[in-house]
């Protein structure tokens, strides 16, 4: 029978007390175990607008080819996924379209010494816009995967504001108030977490400074695109 004595080992042939058999001269010597070669399948997934660079992808496991037991036992897999902007993109037809990101996956762990970087790929070396890195040695080896070639839809928000700006008598500006800044924020809804803490300052203006009736009134923030 053969024995493995550890995971990435030579091997012995043995026969136990079996006297009816001897290992032949050319049966004895060092063997190989291949380390396990990488692969990656990963993609970002879209989302709505929320104010930060995260990203989603596609998988758990962005990195495959490892071992189930080693995933449990061994290998510790990080994941690191962003946009290069938190904002929607579009494009000259003002359409939406995908804002670009990147996935870095970092494998550290006892068992990753007996992983190989996949076919044709060179330590640190850039292959249409993938990269593997291999560095350290025994229990400290660590991998990386990181994928820059990936893109995908951040989606705008729908908001809505129901403030009622305040009449006013004319004074030669376009200048507009409202109730308080309070009562705006709690008026209008839609916005994300990260912009609604963000608004510091709003101004109101009418669409012009004459004197007249159901005028239109914009607001603005330097704080969020309104």
């Amino acid at each position: 029978k053969a024995k493995f004595a550890q995971d990435n080992p030579n091997f012995t042939l043995s026969f136990g007390a079996n006297d009816a058999y001897l290992p032949s001269a050319d049966s004895a010597g060092n063997f190989t175990i291949t380390a396990r070669a990488l692969a990656q399948n990963v993609r970002l997934n879209v989302k709505n607008y929320d104010g930060t660079t995260d990203a989603q992808i596609n998988t758990a496991t962005p990195v495959t080819n490892i071992l189930p037991a080693d995933l449990d036992k061994g290998v510790s897999v990080q994941i690191d996924a962003k946009f290069d902007s938190a904002d929607v993109k579009r494009n000259d037809a003002d359409a939406v379209s995908a804002q670009d990101g990147e996935v870095i996956v970092t494998l550290t762990g006892a068992r990753v010494k007996n992983y190989a970087l996949p076919s044709g790929y060179t330590s640190g070396q850039d292959k249409d816009g993938v990269t593997w890195t291999k560095s350290g040695e025994g229990d400290d080896t660590t991998i990386t995967m990181k994928r820059d070639n990936l893109s995908a839809n951040i989606n705008p928000l729908t908001v809505s504001c129901y403030v009622q700006p305040l009449d006013k008598v004319y004074d030669g500006t376009t200048t507009a108030d409202f109730e308080s800044m309070e009562s705006f924020q709690r008026a209008f809804t839609g916005l994300c977490k990260k912009d609604q803490e963000n608004i510091k300052s709003i101004t109101a203006a009418f669409s012009d400074k004459n004197a007249g009736e159901d005028k239109t009134v914009t607001l603005s923030s330097e704080q969020i695109n309104l």
